[in-house]
């Protein structure tokens, strides 16, 4: 492992430190909301993330569910034309 690398959080921390120092010092009018942005800002495109993985998942298993069902209608519907077809009557199919 390379111990070089970084996660980069520490850019994050040093920004947010100097928006919040450039707002205390009045640089900067920014509403504090956008000021500790570099705070919440990855943990709100995490979640947004969580979110459309969620909601993509749950339409690819909805859709999964519906092919599914749809095949059991037509090898059902195959069935009972065959057994009308041939005058079959019986349930042991």
């Amino acid at each position: 492992m390379d111990d070089n690398k970084s996660n980069g959080g520490w850019f994050l921390a040093v920004l947010a430190l100097l928006f919040i120092a450039m707002k205390l010092m009045h640089y900067i009018s920014w509403s504090w909301i956008w000021v500790l942005c570099p705070l919440w800002g990855p943990f709100a495109i995490g979640l947004l993330c969580a979110i459309v993985s969620f909601i993509l998942e749950s339409v690819k298993q909805t859709n999964k569910h519906n092919q599914e069902q749809n095949w059991m209608d037509k090898k059902e519907n195959e069935e009972l034309l065959h057994r009308m077809w041939t005058g079959d009557n019986s349930d042991d199919h």
